[in-house]
């Protein structure tokens, strides 16, 4: 297994690295430009987003997230309530449970591919209903 971090700052994030553990990251770090994010998530099967359990991260929701869902990269979390996709039945993995077999990593990821077009879909006719009533205002 092999670990990229995508920053602005590749450098900083070494040096944080072993600053923490006392050894330097064996994985990658790297800057990548938004247009290139794409391609580069679609390379990998799974990604952090390790966030404390509080109502502020319960009903937010990081963009990563929907980048990471978008491209087939499962979430590996240590809270699961992050936003909406609890409730449309998001897959994840527990930062602290055993990885999933390759017949489980597929079935997650076309699970959340359906998340992801039922988020979009919803965003959509919420967009469509907030632009008629401002509308429909004197």
């Amino acid at each position: 297994m092999t670990f990229s971090f995508f920053t602005p700052d590749p450098v900083g994030v070494s040096k944080e690295y072993e600053s923490a553990f006392g050894q330097p990251f064996i994985g990658q770090t790297d800057s990548v430009p938004p247009e290139e994010l794409a391609a580069k998530l679609s390379q990998f099967e799974f990604g952090l987003i390790l966030r404390e359990d509080s109502i502020v991260n319960q009903v937010s929701s990081p963009t990563k997230m929907a980048e990471y869902l978008s491209h087939g990269v499962i979430p590996i979390v240590d809270s699961p309530a992050i936003g909406d996709y609890p409730t449309f039945g998001y897959q994840f993995v527990r930062l602290d449970d055993d990885m999933p077999v390759p017949a489980e990593v597929s079935q997650m990821r076309e699970t959340n591919f359906g998340v992801q077009r039922a988020i979009a879909q919803q965003a959509l006719a919420g967009s469509k209903e907030l632009v008629s009533f401002v509308t429909s205002l004197p």
